[in-house]
């Protein structure tokens, strides 16, 4: 239009505010200051080309910074809001991946002790039928140790179940409880002791 001379003000306005405007929103800051300056400069040199004085030049910068104005700071905006967007999903999932990385973390741990549990009922067993074997001649003591074997045997097998349904992604609630703990020493001896083996518990 700058060549045209065209006597449409308002033509020649609305260009400029949707080119001006556009480029505001649009244009990142190096391509935004050269392109404006651009503008300003040609829109410059042609009124003062055509006669006119220093103060419309003036007008003419103020004009275009006047129109530039609230599409950069929209741009801002949204740049800023873009960025706390991304912000907050990088929040979100660290905070998901910290909590699976939690879960998986207290899921071996449990496993780890289920795995003891597990390990100290075998070898019960293991002893309660060596037991057994040794009093082969005493069938009440026998029978005894081999009443205790299948209860341990037992417990080791639901055990098992635990550690496996833990193991697996869709764990119950019931397979996360927690094992047997400090409070649970006496019960966890009562086997032993049960088919007629000393058992002597001492908690320091």
């Amino acid at each position: 239009l700058l060549p045209s001379r065209t006597d449409d003000l308002f033509v020649l306005l609305l260009v400029l505010v949707v080119a001006i405007s556009s480029l505001a929103l649009h244009a990142d800051t190096r391509t935004f200051v050269i392109c404006h300056a651009i503008i300003v400069s040609g829109l410059a040199a042609s009124a003062l080309g055509a006669g006119e004085g220093p103060d419309d030049a003036a007008y003419i910068v103020l004009f275009t910074s006047i129109v530039a104005a609230p599409s950069r700071l929209l741009r801002w905006r949204l740049l800023e809001v873009g960025s706390l967007t991304e912000e907050v999903l990088r929040a979100e999932l660290t905070a998901e991946e910290e909590a699976k990385a939690a879960v998986a973390e207290e899921r071996n741990r449990l496993a780890r002790e289920l795995h003891d549990i597990i390990g100290h009922g075998v070898s019960l067993m293991v002893v309660q039928v060596a037991e057994a074997e040794s009093n082969l001649h005493d069938e009440g003591i026998a029978r005894t140790s081999l009443v205790a074997a299948q209860e341990t045997g037992r417990e080791a097998i639901a055990d098992l179940s635990r550690l496996l349904a833990l193991l697996r992604d869709d764990g119950s609630a019931d397979a996360l409880a927690p094992p047997p703990g400090m409070a649970d020493l006496s019960r966890l001896a009562l086997p032993v002791s049960a088919d007629g083996t000393r058992a002597d518990l001492s908690i320091e």
